[in-house]
């Protein structure tokens, strides 16, 4: 019994504290639970750390630390051990990306150009098991090319290809032009080292307009083959020939200009015409020849002689029997030069007292005598009737009917024979005129007569009368140009 109460005690004793701590014991868990988790969570959050710690020091240690030497290289390559690379290699205007001290078998190593240039090729270099290095992906080294500008625009044309999005160095860019333009040659532009653009002939083409095929030439043939020519540009010249039996007037070729057309020597078009045996210019203007050159006349049958015709002045058809241009022919000639004649027709020049004689006696023609000094004045003289009179009279002059604006130079002259240094019919018992003043001429006691056009040629201003004179419009100077020039007479 005794044992019972002890027991019973003892439970009420034990079961005290339970009933006690019912309400407080609960709050006191609680504390020490969230004070456990909460030491957890640290715990947890420097393990974290600590590991990324660890792999950072790992990779940094990978990087820069010497890794343990092999045995030997053979063995390291043997068992497929690492072996240390010599330095990537270099690349001109560009280099390795990021640098270190030592490289790795199977390690590769990126490129980058410097600023201005694109890299061209692998980019990327890999250390061999031999420790050499090889460019992956290709055999050949990569490039640094220079990048270059825009290519240089090209008028009334256009580049041929699609552009790329980045021109380099040595790219080869072509141009075409426009529809009804043609290159006036090559059509290419490179880039150079220096990312400037150089056409190919050293200066910029042109887009020229394009010429249609030449104009026809009546009785005329295309020297040059038109299909060899095509397409015909600006500057583009084609010859014509005439055919059998025709001669040229005007030129005979034609030049492709810029706007498209064709042009023609001195602005005419090529003309053939039927040959002629012509008398005189004025018959060869008639005929169609209407070009100022030299031709050959036949006044007289037989073989004919050349002579200039001036084709242009006062309507054309004139008979040039005179001319001085530049000095190049000495006219203090003797008696029979004057007869026969002498010079180029072409430059200075006389067709001879003898043909102008039979010319202006077999028909009635005028005289007209054009004159220019050094300061590029004009003037002229004309004369209704013109004639030289037989050698019995030493060809003595008959003229007359006088108009223009450099004063009459030969109306003291009328009647007067001619005379040279070695044939004296000028009137004077004093003067030798020919010989004073270095000519030839219808002289009237020399210079009473007021011209001396065969005088010798002193270039301007002189302090004697001689020189290429005509002293009603200029005294005491000697003209840079004088021509006489005749024409059969106009029926009225």
């Amino acid at each position: 019994m005794e044992s019972f109460a002890y027991r019973s005690q003892v439970d009420e004793v034990q079961q005290e504290p339970s009933q006690i701590s019912d309400a407080g014991g609960l709050r006191f868990s609680k504390k020490l639970c969230s004070k456990r988790m909460k030491f957890m969570f640290v715990v947890l959050l420097m393990a974290i750390m600590i590991t990324i710690l660890v792999v950072v020091l790992a990779v940094v240690l990978t990087r820069h630390q010497v890794p343990p030497q092999p045995y030997s290289s053979s063995s390291a390559r043997l068992n497929g051990e690492s072996s240390n690379c010599t330095q990537p290699p270099t690349l001109e205007n560009g280099g390795v990306r990021h640098r270190f001290p030592m490289y790795f078998v199977n390690e590769d190593v990126p490129y980058t150009c410097t600023s201005g240039y694109k890299l061209v090729g692998s980019n990327t270099s890999v250390c061999d098991k031999s420790g050499l290095w090889r460019w992956k992906y290709q055999q050949k080294a990569p490039e640094c090319k220079k990048i270059c500008s825009a290519p240089p625009t090209l008028k009334q044309g256009t580049i041929q290809d699609q552009p790329p999005p980045v021109y380099l160095q040595s790219d080869r860019v072509q141009y075409q032009c426009n529809e009804g333009f043609h290159l006036d040659q090559s059509n290419s532009v490179t880039c150079q080292v220096n990312g400037s653009w150089t056409w190919e002939t050293g200066h910029p083409p042109m887009c020229l307009k394009g010429c249609a095929d030449p104009p026809l030439v009546r009785y005329a043939t295309l020297i040059n083959s038109t299909d060899q020519n095509r397409p015909f540009i600006a500057g583009d010249t084609v010859k014509y020939t005439c055919n059998d039996g025709y001669n040229f007037t005007h030129g005979h070729y034609v030049t492709c200009l810029s706007n498209g057309t064709w042009q023609g020597e001195g602005n005419k078009a090529p003309r053939c015409l039927q040959d002629i045996r012509p008398k005189s210019c004025l018959e060869l203007l008639g005929a169609g020849y209407s070009q100022s050159k030299v031709y050959k006349i036949y006044p007289f049958g037989g073989a004919g002689f050349d002579i200039y015709c001036d084709q242009d002045t006062d309507d054309g058809g004139w008979d040039v029997i005179q001319r001085r241009l530049d000095g190049n022919q000495d006219f203090y000639l003797g008696w029979n030069n004057y007869v026969i004649g002498f010079g180029d027709p072409n430059d200075d020049y006389w067709i001879g007292l003898e043909n102008i004689h039979r010319i202006t006696t077999a028909s009635p023609h005028e005289l007209r005598i054009d004159l220019g000094d050094f300061l590029s004045l004009t003037r002229f003289a004309k004369y209704r009737y013109f004639q030289i009179n037989s050698a019995a009279t030493n060809y003595s002059l008959s003229v007359g009917g006088f108009s223009g604006n450099a004063g009459d130079g030969l109306r003291r002259l009328n009647g007067r024979p001619f005379s040279t240094y070695d044939r004296d019919n000028d009137g004077s018992s004093n003067t030798h005129c020919a010989v004073k003043y270095g000519g030839a001429w219808w002289y009237a006691a020399c210079f009473s007569g007021a011209s001396n056009l065969n005088g010798e040629y002193l270039r301007g201003a002189h302090d004697n009368k001689g020189g290429v004179a005509w002293l009603p419009w200029r005294s005491n100077y000697s003209l840079k140009t004088a021509s006489m020039k005749i024409r059969r007479q106009s029926i009225v």
